[in-house]
């Protein structure tokens, strides 16, 4: 049996929204949602066929089990993984057309809210990344299942070089994989004005650099810039459509209010 539950609310104290774009791609194979209580982002992994449905599918699924399941946050968050895993792997068995596709999932997972702050669980598999903003500074969360990072983290190349390498196209870790279901966790604690956001990798090209920090401050710091967590989530997409990201892009925030 799961663990006891205690139904999540959150809606009088976090904002959130989530807009995604194709960009420059003829297709968009990303999918993303949020409520006041949680927030997923997929990506289909390009030059798979199918990269669409898996990342659809791994939303479906995730966004299932949340509105379902009763249990822990970790349990619950485990449990949607392996539903969204599930479901990709029997899509993959079911057509051969699409035998290869995966997607990346990143999801967070209210665990506590009050006035004065809400508690997170933040989880990921890919290369979706996530982010604590604060008028502090850009934390990032989440580290990339790719070659690249992989590369990093042993040592063999700078993370400058990890940026521009093309082991960043290659997923290490994704949903669709069998035996891959290891997955981080991370707590993160939301204060009065500070945003909790997951994005795909397009919109991470924005993130890396100084002018993705300078509208964060601008965003985080001066709230009479955008009206609300869904116009913070657009603004994004569309600084990074205007940086020049090449890939879809998208965005989910999770904002605790003032």
């Amino acid at each position: 049996m799961p663990p006891s539950w205690t139904r999540r609310t959150a809606g009088s104290h976090v904002d959130s929204g989530s807009f995604s774009e194709a960009g420059f791609r003829p297709d968009n194979q990303d999918r993303c949602a949020a409520t006041s209580c949680w927030a997923v982002v997929s990506d289909g992994l390009g030059g798979h066929r199918g990269g669409a449905l898996a990342a659809q599918l791994t939303v479906d699924a995730v966004v299932g089990c949340l509105s379902t399941l009763r249990g822990h946050d970790e349990y619950v968050a485990e449990q949607a993984l392996r539903s969204a895993n599930q479901a990709v792997l029997a899509e993959r068995a079911l057509d051969p057309a699409n035998a290869e596709m995966c997607a990346t999932v990143t999801l967070a997972l209210v665990t506590s809210c009050r006035p004065q702050r809400s508690r997170w669980l933040v989880t990921n598999i890919g290369d979706s990344p996530a982010w604590l903003l604060t008028a502090q500074g850009i934390l990032r969360l989440t580290e990339d299942d790719n070659l690249a990072a992989e590369l990093a983290r042993a040592g063999t190349i700078s993370n400058d070089v990890a940026l521009r390498h093309p082991g960043r196209h290659i997923v290490t870790r994704a949903i669709g994989l069998p035996d891959r279901m290891l997955w981080p966790r991370h707590r993160v604690t939301l204060g009065p004005g500070d945003v909790l956001l997951i994005g795909s990798d397009g919109l991470a090209d924005l993130m890396d650099t100084e002018a993705g920090k300078a509208l964060i401050d601008v965003l985080i710091i001066d709230d009479t810039v955008v009206d609300g967590a869904q116009a913070m989530a657009e603004r994004l997409v569309a600084a990074a459509l205007d940086h020049g990201a090449a890939d879809n892009v998208t965005a989910a925030v999770l904002r605790h209010l003032e």
